[in-house]
């Protein structure tokens, strides 16, 4: 049954594929891997990790080309030969291939998401006998697009064992266009693709994907497609990042924000530095240490850029600061309070009022986060270092990663509600307002 709206599901171009099974996207001749066509496959594999590859099946005798192989298809789309690399004699993997020519003008385009989590503000657009298979839509337009994003019918029953694996599967479907029925070139679905995975990874705290991009001509025909491995994380039941899933509105206003920013050079590439380091930092995998440090190296990004590229002061008067300094000065500008809370980070005051006898001052959060980054990566024979006070290195953790995304979204200005990175316990979906005014 159709909603009161009436609007169409987006069908994706590739079939969603079930748990453990690969996405296809091209079956047919294969030439370029022996001295005469074969028959094969080329798959997004989905199981401990997202690749594409390709598989022949054998016919006569093998007589391999040069490596790397350069593969064609026999279908409706003319393409450059596809560079292609041979892991044995009837399959091997694919880096990146684009189809079509780069040079056309698309009117729409699709993206399929991988691991991407439910957004809850989705309505529904069609109702079946089964409430687990209805059919949800989330919509926004930002800086003149429209985007369309529609889950996967399944989701409820296959999103159940995803998370609980090291596996990957296409979650959603997304329909891109032009607000004022424009067409647009490749490479601005491109930027735009990238900049929809940085800021939506980014709220996340771990990477979800939009992958295997389809453009479409003015009379729907599909006259481009990519296929590259795209950077994507295993799925996580509550994602670990500064947004909560219960503010759909919030998530809105920041990617309204974060998107045109991401698009936008050089503060694209600035961003999309800090937002990878962030993300790094905030995903619970790896070592605690390895964390801090990823996290630190995104602050000291942040500080460069805030203080001397921003031009508030010279190259040499920033080495004269210390890196506690530089960072109390960002947090201020910022309008992030720099004190340590005890309730929150109780291992981090108590390493505070210890470390005031010796170092003969008191110590604020800012001096904090950067001694015990500075210990683990200078370290020196203090008695302990970072491990002589139970869960510091943890909330060590914990409070870089908040100072380094609080500083991100104060630099879009967003304004909304923001779940407190450095909470350890207590509910997911508790959220404050941004500390600045």
């Amino acid at each position: 049954m159709t909603n009161a709206g009436g609007d169409e599901t987006i069908t994706p171009f590739y079939r969603y594929n079930a748990p453990d099974k690969p996405v296809r996207l091209y079956k047919g001749q294969i030439s370029g891997i022996a001295d005469r066509p074969l028959q094969g496959e080329i798959r997004m594999n989905t199981a401990s990790k997202l690749s594409v590859v390709w598989i022949a099946k054998p016919s006569g005798s093998m007589a391999f080309g040069p490596r790397p192989l350069n593969l064609g298809l026999n279908g409706a789309f003319k393409s450059d030969p596809i560079e292609a690399f041979a892991r044995n004699w009837d399959e091997g993997w694919i880096n990146e291939a684009e189809l079509g020519s780069k040079e056309v003008r698309l009117a729409k385009a699709k993206l399929h998401w991988f691991n991407l989590p439910r957004l809850r503000a989705a309505r529904r657009l069609h109702s079946s006998n089964n409430s687990a298979a209805d059919s949800y839509r989330w919509e926004l337009s930002i800086a003149g697009w429209v985007l369309r994003l529609d889950r996967r019918p399944d989701y409820d029953a296959v999103w159940a064992g995803l998370h609980e694996s090291e596996k990957f599967l296409m979650t959603h479907v997304m329909e891109v266009t032009r607000a004022d029925g424009s067409e647009y070139g490749v490479d601005d679905l491109k930027s735009l693709a990238t900049a929809l995975h940085m800021a939506f990874s980014f709220a996340m705290g771990c990477h979800v994907a939009p992958a295997l991009p389809i453009g479409y001509d003015g009379s729907g025909r599909v006259v481009w497609k990519q296929w590259r491995v795209p950077h994507c994380d295993p799925a996580r039941s509550i994602s670990p990042g500064w947004w909560s899933d219960f503010q759909g509105a919030d998530f809105d206003s920041y990617l309204q924000l974060a998107v045109p920013a991401l698009m936008d050079s050089p503060l694209g590439e600035q961003l999309q530095f800090q937002m990878m380091f962030a993300i790094a930092s905030i995903v619970p995998t790896g070592f605690v240490e390895q964390r801090i440090m990823i996290g630190f190296a995104g602050i000291e990004h942040f500080t460069w850029h805030r203080l001397v590229v921003d031009r508030h002061m010279s190259k040499s008067s920033y080495r004269d600061l210390d890196g506690h300094e530089r960072l109390r000065k960002v947090l201020n500008m910022a309008g992030i309070p720099a004190d340590l809370d005890a309730a929150i980070s109780p291992a981090l005051d108590a390493f505070a009022k210890a470390e005031l006898a010796r170092q003969g001052r008191a110590l604020d959060a800012a001096d904090v986060a950067t001694q015990m980054r500075n210990r683990l990566v200078h370290p020196t024979d203090l008695p302990g270092l970072v491990y002589h006070i139970a869960d510091l290195i943890t909330e060590a953790w914990a409070l870089t990663r908040h100072f380094l995304a609080l500083l991100i979204l104060q630099t879009l200005d967003y304004r909304g509600s923001y779940r407190d990175l450095r909470q350890l316990t207590g509910s997911a979906h508790q959220v404050a307002p941004v500390p600045w005014k």
